[in-house]
């Protein structure tokens, strides 16, 4: 009887380390996994995913997209517009005080939600308020990442969002994020997730250039800093950008020269960048190939949804369209014309309350869509004249 009791109170830890997956068992999963582990509160199995991962990561036996999956996918984007998540990684660390990944993870979406706040444009163009916004965020999250580091040395999610905090904080300090690199990159045989956060920072919209990106790239690969494939890749990041302002100053031809021309890097945006350049050259089957290519294992970069939606219209594959458009939605909160067009491939599957509700919510949002939705609700009101409004939430939005 004695050793039952005590084999009822040894239960719970069993059955939580039963739940610890292999290295060579991870694959990238189904969309919306990992965050909703995180709304189910099942933080157990989180850690013991995370703590795996982690391991086999540094040890270069899980990819980069298994690192972003179990890492970057806790929440969405649009999730920033409410305190769902945050409150539940607050509960996820009180649960478990001295958990490095819950720090790391509460941190990080600290940081996240800074960017949000401050968005992309540039400096000249972005308020005084969300400048605020992102500065009190980060403080935040940088006291809750030097706590998770201090618990695990090894969290390489840790040094990746420490050396983020250094870029966006006031000043752009990019001696201490070299500093924070350095150190990061000797805990890893996986360097790229800490170097792609640094280069970052030196992109010519946040104060840097191409010239200084290329001689630190230099500098890193002369003093053995870098792997070589994070060194391939990262070039590979530097012609991402030129050919994203190249497809910004509409000369898609360019565009697409240069990013063949490196395609070899390996880079994932890079990809992103050609199959913008085939899209705006109406060239949809080309953009389709390469979009699929990454779009299942890069699958929360929401610019793959959106470009995957787009090319997939124009090709009338209406189921793919449907799913890359709900997903780029979800991740993103959506706009008008992401509705319209989510809304156009429920219409052509026939699913004409589907294709109602998101038709008439992209006026919502934007009425100037009024006149673009006319013909297929009347085509729709038509074919089922008693058709009404869904709510958003029973299509997954």
């Amino acid at each position: 009887m004695k050793l039952n009791f005590c084999l009822l109170i040894m239960l719970p830890l069993i059955l939580s380390c039963a739940k610890a997956p292999k290295a060579d068992s991870f694959k990238v999963m189904p969309h919306g996994y990992y965050r909703q582990l995180l709304l189910e509160e099942r933080f157990q199995e989180l850690e013991n995913i995370q703590a795996t991962a982690n391991k086999a990561y540094i040890s270069s036996k899980v990819s980069d997209a298994i690192y972003i999956d179990v890492f970057g996918t806790l929440w969405f984007t649009s999730d920033h517009k409410s305190d769902l998540i945050e409150s539940k990684l607050k509960m996820w660390l009180e649960e478990f005080p001295e958990s490095a990944f819950a720090y790391s993870a509460l941190g990080r979406y600290y940081y996240r939600r800074g960017q949000y706040h401050r968005g992309n444009k540039w400096a000249s163009q972005t308020s005084e308020s969300s400048f605020k916004k992102l500065y009190a965020d980060l403080e935040l999250a940088n006291t809750l990442v030097v706590k998770a580091l201090e618990i695990d040395p090894d969290l390489i999610r840790a040094y990746d969002t420490s050396i983020g905090i250094s870029i966006y904080s006031k000043g752009n300090n990019a001696e201490e994020a070299f500093e924070l690199l350095l150190k990061g990159v000797k805990h890893t045989q996986n360097d790229f997730p800490l170097w792609h956060t640094y280069m970052h920072g030196l992109k010519p919209r946040w104060g840097g250039s191409y010239f200084s990106m290329e001689e630190m790239l230099k500098l890193a690969q002369r003093e053995s800093l870098i792997t070589e494939s994070t060194h391939r890749q990262m070039k590979g990041y530097i012609i991402a950008d030129k050919v994203n302002r190249a497809n910004a100053k509409k000369k898609y031809e360019l565009a697409e020269s240069l990013a063949r021309e490196h395609i070899d890097s390996g880079y994932y945006g890079l990809y992103m960048e050609l199959a913008n350049a085939y899209s705006y050259q109406k060239k949809y089957q080309e953009c389709y190939d390469v979009v699929k290519q990454f779009s299942d294992n890069y699958q929360y970069y929401y610019d793959y949804q959106k470009r995957m939606g787009w090319c997939s219209l124009r090709l009338e594959k209406w189921d793919e369209a449907k799913h890359a458009f709900t997903r780029y939605i979800q991740m993103t909160g959506g706009n008008a014309w992401s509705f319209f067009n989510l809304g156009k491939a429920y219409g052509y599957l026939d699913n004409y309350p589907a294709a109602y509700t998101l038709l008439i919510h992209s006026a919502k949002i934007d009425p100037s869509y009024s006149d673009s939705i006319k013909g297929y609700i009347d085509h729709i009101l038509d074919e089922k004249p008693n058709t009404r409004e869904l709510e958003l939430s029973k299509l997954g939005l």
